[in-house]
Formats: C-alpha cells, structure tokens, sequence
C-alpha cells in the first residue's frame, strides 16, 4: 500500500506541476492583481519564481527606511481569485491600508500548491513592499516536494485566523454520506473524480488520508482555488471536494452544495447538523486538528522596524469590528497571533502533517531531514 502510495503521489504531483504551467479551470495560471479596496487596479506581469528558496534568501533591499512605507506595497496571494486565501487577504488588506498610510496592491501568482506566490515573494528585497498573504500550504512544500522553502525563509506578521475543511458533493449528488462516497471509490477505484487546490493543500491531504485508512482511491483533479473548485463541482464535472467554510456555507445556504462531514471535531457555527469527523470515524482523530489557517508574512531578513510598522498595523485591521464580523461571516475560528507564538503555531502543524505523511507513506522524504521532528504529545 505504502508504494502504491508513493507512485500515485508521483504522478499526482508530476501531473499537478504540469497543468500549473497552463490555464486552468477558472482563474488559471498565473498573475492576476487588483488594489485592495478599489477597482480597476494596475496589472502587474512579474515572472513567476523559478529558484529555490534557499537561492533567494540573499536578495537585497533597503529594508531599514525609518519613514517606511512610502509607496504602494504589493501583497502577494498564491492562489486564484476565486479563492477563500484571495478573499480574506483583500478584505484584511483593505482595512490594513487605512493604518499604513499606503496603498496595498493584491497580487495572484498561482500555481503548484501555492509554491509559485511565496517562491516569488522569497525572489524579492527583503523591504517590506512586498507581503506573502497565504495559508498552511508552505507547511507542505518540502514533505510534498514542491518548493525548496519553509516558514524560516519568512518573518510572520499576523497568524489571523483558521477554518475546518467541510466535505461536500453537488446538491442532487447521490451520496447521501461521507460512508457512500468511500463505499463508490472502493468499489471503482481511480473513478470517482474529487477535487484538490494541488499537492499538500487541504483537501488533497484528507483525500492522502482517507486513501490510506481505508484502503481507496480517488481521482483528484487539480484546480487554482476553491472557487475553481467549488465551480466545477455545481457543474458535476467532480463528485466532492473538501471547501472551507468561508466557500462552502453560503453554497450550502442556496443548496448549491451538501455537506457530507465537518473534517474536524470542532463545533462550527451554521453546521450543528452535519456530522464531525471525528464522530463518524474516531479512528481519524489522530490527525485533527487539521485545517487551513492564513498568514499575512513578509520575507526573512526584513529589518525590525518595519515589522513592527506592519505589525501593528495588520494587527490593528484585525482588531477591527469590521474584520471582527467578516470572521464570524466566514465561520472561522479567529487567531491573532504574531512574532514566536504564530510561528509555534505553524510549526507545530507542519510537524503533525509532515510526519503524518511520511508515516503512512504519502511522503518519502523523512522530516527530520528537513529539520521537522515528531511532535510529542
């Protein structure tokens, strides 16, 4: 099982980075860019990133201007437009700019997970005009083999919120339950077509486990974003595809959607009907929590002072009634962590899921070797 698993991931990921170098489903493959807050915002055509993250990290900057900013900062979302990452950082940002005393320019560069966004963001002086605003995909990028990067290759800003995955299928789908849809996958494997964001996002990791614990398979098509997803499954083009409920509830509220499972033991606000995870498989609670999570980070070596001034200013935005309410609207789970308590965070579930990927075989990299160790509980 364990090398099947190893092949299949193979072919997912070669099959993945290919289609990311051509349009796609919906917002496809590439830079898309709009000033957050306005409308008919300047493009922008930088190349997409092509090194490592560890031949980036000497690019230069000024990085210590005293009077930071004094022009437009360019914020980076490595997914597609349609995205919950692209929606929650054009609404932070919104609000952030107004602390800031300058325009924020959001930024799509698509592609391989979110690999090519933060690559591009690691390529960049190291001066604070340019933010990463991304999620848990960069805990993925080396147990998945994406990108030579990590969380020490960026200085976090605001760890602002998270969300849990919600399993759903189209409205008139004829699994009723999660059970059905495992049932159909391991009575015709390889032919009940699922939707992922790309290797290492969430949903392609609850397919890597749900493959694993019970011995199915799936054919996972890769799009942009969940929006590109969500898409495709309304037009039954895919059976499933796990959603945050940013994306998923108000298509659930239409009945655009059902849900089908919270991927979590946690109780979420407008989904009391729909049965947890953790309740319809215990055996599964070994790996929660797990879930997206959003991060606005700037690269590593950025002077401290300009830090601070972004600091205090996303951590301002947050603060807000304003983005208070977008929250609750989202059904996230709020956070608002910054310095060593947002990187804890995030290390602490590249841990779990890394070592959770390797130890069922979807990984053939150890984490150790990527200074990663098991977390002990």
């Amino acid at each position: 099982m364990r090398k099947n698993m190893k092949k299949a991931l193979a072919f997912g990921l070669s099959a993945i980075m290919t289609a990311a170098m051509f349009a796609g489903c919906g917002s496809g493959s590439g830079t898309t860019t709009a000033a957050a807050g306005t409308t008919g915002a300047e493009a922008t055509t930088a190349a997409a990133a092509g090194t490592t993250g560890a031949e980036a990290t000497e690019a230069g900057g000024s990085g210590s201007e005293t009077d930071y900013p004094t022009k437009y900062i360019t914020a980076v979302c490595p997914f597609g437009p349609t995205s919950g990452t692209d929606g929650m950082s054009r609404t932070l940002c919104t609000i952030a700019e107004q602390f800031l005393g300058q325009s924020i320019t959001v930024t799509n560069k698509t592609g391989a997970s979110g690999s090519v966004g933060s690559l591009y963001v690691a390529q960049q002086p190291a001066d604070g005009y340019t933010l990463l605003t991304g999620s848990e995909s960069t805990s993925m990028f080396h147990a998945m083999g994406t990108a030579d990067l990590d969380y020490d290759d960026f200085i976090p800003i605001l760890l602002y919120m998270r969300e849990c995955g919600i399993m759903i299928t189209y409205a008139d789908s004829p699994y009723q339950s999660l059970q059905d849809l495992i049932d159909a996958a391991k009575a015709d494997p390889g032919k009940v077509s699922v939707g992922t964001t790309g290797v290492g996002g969430l949903p392609d990791i609850w397919w890597t486990i749900l493959e694993s614990e019970f011995d199915v398979q799936f054919n996972r098509v890769a799009f942009d974003g969940s929006g590109d997803a969500n898409t495709a499954l309304m037009g039954k083009h895919i059976e499933a595809f796990v959603a945050g409920t940013q994306t998923s509830y108000p298509l659930m509220q239409d009945g655009s959607v059902r849900a089908l499972a919270v991927m979590d033991s946690e109780n979420i606000e407008g989904y009391e009907d729909v049965p947890k995870l953790s309740e319809l498989f215990p055996e599964l609670v070994k790996y929660m929590p797990y879930g997206p999570f959003f991060v606005v980070s700037v690269k590593a070596g950025t002077d401290q002072a300009i830090v601070d001034k972004l600091t205090d200013a996303f951590k301002k935005a947050y603060e807000t009634p304003e983005f208070q309410e977008y929250i609750k609207t989202c059904k996230d789970i709020p956070l608002g962590l910054t310095g060593e308590e947002a990187n804890a965070f995030m290390k602490r579930q590249q841990a779990v899921v890394s070592w959770m990927l390797y130890d069922i075989g979807a990984s053939a990299t150890c984490p150790s070797d990527y200074g990663v160790e098991r977390v002990s509980e």
